[in-house]
């Protein structure tokens, strides 16, 4: 019973370490900038064609373009454009443009008419590429990739026998009497 208790532990320790490591290889697919991006309508946006250094675009091994300095890119696009952000935030009601508000910029553009879309829509297109330069990395992916790793570990050492010292073993050898409790 112990053996197959011992065998389904080492299994599952080998699963959670897989689990891991495909967590950590899909971080790899989206936080890394593998190229230059090439044009599109991305293009036609007045802080990519501003051409400064913070709002370069590369792209990831998926081909999605990513900032190559995405917190740069969150600095200076706050502070250059706070009237577009702060008149897309009242209308949509959204908290300050940050890292952790991101992802609402990139998603409630739906919410825009076609008039305001047309006006502001730059904010969403700037939250689509800076969510993506950091989709990979998020904390909740993370997390599960540690705690993959432990869990693998603690079930490894779970998986693992127990060896006895091997001199205790051979003096209750010698002498059965020894090894009998009274």
């Amino acid at each position: 019973m112990k053996k197959t208790l011992r065998i389904i532990a080492l299994l599952l320790a080998v699963l959670f370490f897989i689990g891991a490591a495909i967590i950590v290889i899909d971080f790899a697919k989206y936080a890394l900038v593998v190229g230059d991006y090439e044009k599109t309508s991305h293009d036609e946006l007045s802080f990519i064609r501003s051409g400064k250094a913070e709002y370069r675009i590369g792209r990831n091994s998926l081909g999605y373009p990513v900032f190559r300095s995405p917190k740069k890119a969150l600095a200076a696009f706050t502070e250059e454009y706070a009237d577009m952000i702060a008149e897309y935030a009242s209308i949509l009601k959204l908290p300050p443009l940050s890292h952790s508000s991101i992802s609402w910029y990139s998603t409630l553009y739906i919410g825009l008419s076609p008039k305001q879309a047309d006006e502001l829509g730059e904010v969403a297109h700037f939250a689509s590429t800076y969510k993506t330069s950091f989709a990979g990395t998020s904390v909740n992916r993370q997390v599960a990739a540690v705690g993959f790793t432990v869990f693998g570990i603690v079930l490894l050492v779970f998986a693992l026998p127990v060896r006895k010292n091997r001199s205790t073993l051979q003096k209750h050898r010698k002498n059965p009497a020894r090894s009998r409790n009274p």
